[in-house]
């Protein structure tokens, strides 16, 4: 097990099963606890707008992010 700058070995965590995986352009681990909310939501945010480009529906994204159908529904109109 490798480990990263941010001191945790890589066996991933909510965002990403691996480091080399991660979608974010930082580690979470390496932010105050304010920030690692806004990040990790950004990235959930980026994931949801691209499968919605790709023509999945909402409640398909909604299972998938673990999320309310409701809340898919709010980060596609907040892009819009």
């Amino acid at each position: 097990m490798g480990w990263g700058l941010s001191g945790h070995g890589d066996d991933g965590c909510e965002v990403a099963p691996h480091c080399a995986k991660c979608p974010l352009a930082m580690c979470q681990y390496d932010l105050p606890p304010h920030e690692r909310a806004a990040l990790k939501n950004s990235a959930r945010n980026a994931l949801i707008l691209s499968a919605a480009a790709d023509g999945a529906k909402r409640t398909e994204i909604a299972e998938a992010a673990g999320l309310s159908e409701r809340s898919v529904y709010r980060v596609i109109a907040e892009a819009k």
